[in-house]
């Protein structure tokens, strides 16, 4: 028995604790008095008051449990229920402390006792009874003699997100309470004009589109903030106001394509971070979709929705300043910091509209401070980037200055660098000269004499001065003398191809030993008529990458002049030796007096001295000079040294 009292005791306490309160105006101050009502919902909104008071009486109105009512966004019509009592003869005023409602209805009884009924909200004409500004404050009807208690059903309806601040207060209370207010929105609003006109007057000075974006920014979340989030838009009238609270989106999505844009070219993407250039381009497609929903009459389907998007664009406008300033862009820090202060307010907005977190009075203003630390960051970035600008055009006057100083001693340098290209060109021009000389020399020796000798026999011939048996032994001695032409020609013919610039080094890949092989079967009887033995020796493969004809002249000239200079029944030796990237190459030859060989002469880059053979040939002139040129083209340097009564000739050709 004991246990079922204490239990029915807390039943009743819990009804009791849960019972709406009576408002008395005398004592009540100007705060939200949520809690002290209840709520109905008309899913359809069919019902009239009587029907309304009908279910009251029934008991189907809820308690409400927090301070601001919220209602979510809905189709719904919703009821509101207070009671309050006013034993003052001051008259009474119901606040609905937001201006974003559409529709409200205030029903209660007059003090004869006649229905008490007032019409206002954001998309209905102003009225003389109801003050509608960036709230609606609805008089209350005139205290009566009596001190009964008086009901208020107040029937709301809209097509976003409805957050309802109730208010109930005399008329000295309600004064003092909404001032603070007006002083918050008058500040950041003069904030923004500020920011705009700044920004607009950087943009006509310096032409840079940055600022013309964060203009646009700043007046779109302007209109956003202040005309509809704060309800200013009454100062534009009926028209002005209906078309605010009708598209407000379309201003939000304004502002939101205008910071996108500001941060790709704030952050200079296309340079810095190219990879985020793909995901702004879908930002401004999802919000140029935003818009066209908005500007078709989309405002319930947006109103929870653009939220999450907006906190979603801000944490990638976010993310993406944060990459750049980590790749040294300065100016970006604040731009961090603006992007930072958005997230953090839309996270705070948003857990309260979904309940997790309560909303206060102080929640409307979290939007609105938010935004304001962004801009402000925002202004600071865009005044380091200009300071940045400036530091970079200062540090190029003074390098301007530094040139046109030193442009005199650069212009003595340049002279002095013609000069000698001048002099290089001389001295170029000079070798050339040289290498005529010595050109026309060689053929008028090593060509004239030869012939010289071959005209000489046909003479004697045509004078019938020689028999068959002389004439045969000159013509086999003139057979030298030939073979010399023939030598020579194929040198000058190489040499004027070089000069002519024809085509360069052809590189190909092949057998070297090969190529020398062949090469010994047509000396083999110049070799044989000295009894001269020429002995190759191999050492690993001899496969190499080179210009093969360049490779064969070069052979051709060496073994040629290794069999002139080489005394009767000695040995020439060409050595093929295998190292890690190319194949060394010796050719070595005996000499008869290794102290009368002019060595300096012969490691002389440009020398073309032409000096007799062992049978008076003649060697070492032309042919020497152009093995010099092909060893270089392909790569390498020949080297001309005595090795005691030897005459080497040594260098090394690339491997395959």
């Amino acid at each position: 028995m004991r246990y079922s009292l204490l239990l029915l005791f807390c039943i009743c306490s819990f009804k009791i604790s849960l019972a709406q309160k009576v408002i008395d105006l005398e004592r009540q101050p100007y705060v939200n008095i949520g809690k002290q009502t209840s709520v109905l919902e008309d899913s359809g909104g069919a019902f009239s008051i009587d029907d309304v008071r009908a279910l009251d009486s029934l008991g189907k109105f809820s308690a409400v449990r927090t301070q601001i009512l919220n209602l979510g966004n809905s189709k719904s019509v919703f009821w509101i229920k207070l009671t309050y009592l006013n034993k003052s003869r001051q008259a009474g005023f119901l606040v609905v402390d937001v201006p974003n409602i559409e529709y409200i209805d205030l029903y209660t009884t007059g003090t004869n006792g006649k229905p008490y009924h007032l019409r206002s909200g954001s998309l209905r004409p102003f009225t003389p009874e109801v003050i509608a500004a960036n709230n609606f404050v609805f008089p209350l009807p005139e205290p009566g003699s009596g001190s009964g208690e008086e009901v208020i059903y107040l029937r709301v309806k809209s097509h976003n997100v409805m957050l309802v601040a109730l208010k109930i207060a005399l008329a000295k209370t309600l004064v003092a309470g909404m001032s603070f207010k007006a002083n918050i929105v008058m500040m950041y609003s003069g904030i923004l004009g500020m920011l705009f006109l700044f920004t607009i007057f950087f943009f006509f000075i310096l032409k840079n589109k940055v600022y013309l974006y964060y203009s646009i920014y700043v007046a779109a979340l302007f209109v956003y903030l202040v005309f509809y989030i704060r309800g200013y838009g009454f100062v534009l009238g009926d028209h002005g106001r209906e078309f605010i609270n009708l598209y407000p989106h379309v201003f939000l999505s304004i502002a939101s394509l205008a910071s996108i844009y500001f941060s790709w070219k704030f952050l200079e993407l296309d340079k810095r971070l190219p990879a985020a250039v793909k995901i702004y381009k879908l930002m401004i497609l999802v919000w140029i979709a935003i818009f066209v929903v908005a500007a078709l009459g989309g405002k319930q389907f947006l109103a929870a929705l653009v939220n999450y998007i907006t906190l979603l664009s801000s944490l990638v406008l976010l993310v993406s300043g944060f990459l750049v300033y980590k790749k040294g862009h300065k100016a970006a820090f604040y731009y961090v910091l603006a992007w930072f202060c958005v997230c953090l307010t839309f996270i705070i907005v948003s857990l309260a509209i979904v309940r997790i977190i309560p909303y206060y009075d102080i929640s409307y203003e979290v939007g609105p401070i938010g935004s304001i630390l962004e801009l402000l960051f925002l202004a600071l970035a865009l005044g380091e980037q200009l300071n940045t600008v400036r530091k970079e055009k200062l540090r190029l006057q003074i390098e301007n200055l530094e040139l046109v100083t030193s442009q005199h001693s650069r212009m003595e340098v340049v002279v002095q660098e013609r000069t000698m290209r001048y002099v290089g060109v001389v001295k170029e021009l000079e070798a050339s000269n040289a290498v005529k000389d010595r050109l026309f020399s060689i053929i008028a020796h090593d060509l004239r004499s030869p012939f010289n000798s071959l005209i000489s026999i046909f003479s004697l011939k045509e004078m019938n001065l020689l028999n068959f048996d002389e004439l045969k032994m000159l013509l086999t001695e003139s057979r030298k003398n030939i073979d010399q032409i023939h030598h020579t020609l194929n040198n000058l013919l190489s040499w004027a191809k070089g000069q002519m610039m024809f085509p360069g080094t052809q590189f190909s890949n092949f057998d070297l030993e090969a190529l020398i092989e062949e090469l010994l079967l047509v000396y083999h009887p110049l070799s044989h008529s000295k009894s001269i033995t020429i002995d190759m020796q191999v050492t690993g493969k001899s496969d190499i990458c080179a210009d093969i004809n360049q490779v064969q002249l070069i052979f051709r000239n060496l073994i040629d002049n290794a069999i002139k200079f080489t005394p009767l029944s000695g040995i020439i030796r060409i050595k093929l030796e295998e190292d890690e990237k190319v194949v060394l190459v010796s050719v070595r030859n005996p000499v008869v007096d290794p102290e009368r060989v002019n060595m300096e002469n012969l490691q002389e880059p440009g020398s073309f001295v032409s000096t007799p053979g062992t049978d008076n040939e003649q060697g070492i002139g032309l042919g020497l000079y152009l093995c010099r040129e092909y060893i270089a083209a392909n790569g390498s340097e020949l080297k001309v040294f005595l090795d005691n009564d030897e005459l080497v000739f040594s260098f090394s050709l690339k491997k395959m």
